[in-house]
């Protein structure tokens, strides 16, 4: 089920939700949010997508592994570049994440 952050309109914000290991989370991202960082204590990795997922869907080839206690950062792109949504998938079981939005 997709994490929908698309009213948040205050930054930075944070949401900290579950994802799971049997399909993609999708992460609705505000408009305003040009940074994110996405982190984990959980001791298990998870993966970050950004082409080719797809709500509930399985994982493809092309993600970022992500490994617990290590906060992942990047930029969204701007216009036409920009993503609206990115997608996570745990490595193993069901893992609590913590996503932290900018507006830089």
């Amino acid at each position: 089920m997709a994490i929908d952050l698309r009213s948040r309109s205050s930054f930075p914000s944070i949401k900290v939700s579950s994802i799971g290991a049997a399909a993609l989370t999708e992460v609705q991202l505000p408009s305003q949010c040009n940074q994110v960082t996405i982190t984990t204590y959980s001791g298990t990795p998870f993966y970050i997508v950004t082409d080719g997922g797809s709500d509930g869907g399985a994982a493809p080839t092309d993600k970022q592994k992500v490994t617990s206690g290590n906060p992942f950062q990047f930029k969204v792109g701007r216009g036409n570049s920009r993503h609206s949504s990115i997608y996570l998938i745990s490595d193993s079981g069901s893992i609590s994440v913590e996503i932290f939005l900018e507006e830089l």
